[in-house]
């Protein structure tokens, strides 16, 4: 990476001036998460333009499509191309940035704005587990006690207990790192839930199970894992960033024997979406529960497999109701 004469690496140039965008962002109240998204994309936007020999006044309708069309091409650093997804997420804030721009009066429109992005595909992960499947996995977590080494005991009895609140209440990974102690109500089995995506808070409800060893975990078990890692976050209720959270969840659930299909922490939140659809939940509940602002969102575990919708024809067409009394 490029060097200046003061050595700051041409990524910690553009940290600097990035700076009092998130400051004035994070004043206007927005989450904490969506402050560590745009500190983190934000600077690959800015290198984009620092190569082409551009500055903030020279961003264009076209210069905001090359900057698509380059995160669809190569935009990570090992040449691959992002995920839709993750494009529109950086192109998100860059809009941000230059709808700020734009009010300084540094351009006089926000090109992000008006450009046309990506559409978003709103489909499930594919192959999501049933809920037997899904259940032996948690089971296997719980077994925590047979690793052989302790601290490898307390590493994985914390992402059993994690991996069981995800799955109870289908709270984001950021939502999950974000979690004080107090927010957590164990007389009335709820966690208060403060920096939800677009800056909504709401209420999760717990499974009686979920409670009963969240209890454990804060009341016992939570402060002899802080004894043995003096270096964790004591302020998080589960000692760890996102970051760190989303490496040492995805690394357990690989580790863990006899997981046949692929999983990863956000396919949780996905699972029991699918899971309450298939057990009869209506769709606002799952709305609420996933804390979706439109229903619409919550409408892609409407997708059923196969194997439901042929079970769902068989028993509810008339044909095949009429077809049982013979010729």
């Amino acid at each position: 990476m490029e060097e200046s004469g003061s050595g700051m690496s041409r990524r910690d140039r553009a940290k600097e001036h990035i700076k009092p965008f998130l400051s004035e962002y994070q004043s206007l109240g927005h989450s904490k998460q969506a402050i560590r998204n745009f500190s983190h994309q934000l600077p690959h936007f800015l290198c984009f333009l620092k190569y082409r020999g551009l500055n903030d006044s020279d961003i264009s309708l076209q210069v905001a499509y090359d900057y698509q069309e380059y995160l669809i091409l190569r935009g990570r650093r090992d040449g691959k191309p992002y995920e839709a997804s993750t494009v529109r997420s950086y192109i998100k804030a860059a809009s941000a940035y230059t709808a700020w721009l734009t009010k300084l009066g540094r351009l006089s429109t926000n090109p992000f704005g008006v450009m046309r992005k990506l559409p978003e595909n709103r489909s499930l992960p594919k192959d999501l587990p049933k809920e037997s499947e899904l259940g032996c996995f948690l089971e296997g977590l719980s077994r925590f006690h047979r690793l052989p080494i302790f601290k490898a005991r307390l590493r994985r009895y914390r992402t059993h207990i994690m991996m069981e609140t995800l799955y109870a209440t289908g709270l984001r990974l950021s939502e999950l790192a974000d979690l004080r102690v107090e927010d957590v109500d164990l007389v009335n089995a709820r966690i208060f839930v403060t920096t939800g995506k677009g800056e909504r808070s709401r209420y999760v409800f717990l499974t009686e199970y979920a409670c009963r060893i969240l209890a454990i975990y804060i009341k016992e078990l939570r402060a002899l894992i802080i004894s043995y890692y003096p270096q964790v976050d004591k302020r998080r209720l589960f000692l760890s960033s996102p970051g760190t959270l989303v490496h040492t969840l995805n690394g357990d659930i690989k580790a863990a024997s006899g997981v046949s299909w692929r999983l990863t922490v956000h396919q949780v939140r996905h699972t029991l979406g699918y899971h309450l659809l298939r057990a009869g939940c209506p769709l606002r509940y799952i709305q609420q529960i996933l804390g979706h602002a439109h229903i619409r969102t919550s409408e892609i575990y409407t997708k059923v497999d196969g194997e439901k919708l042929g079970e769902m024809l068989s028993s509810c067409h008339p044909r095949s109701l009429a077809g049982s009394s013979g010729l």
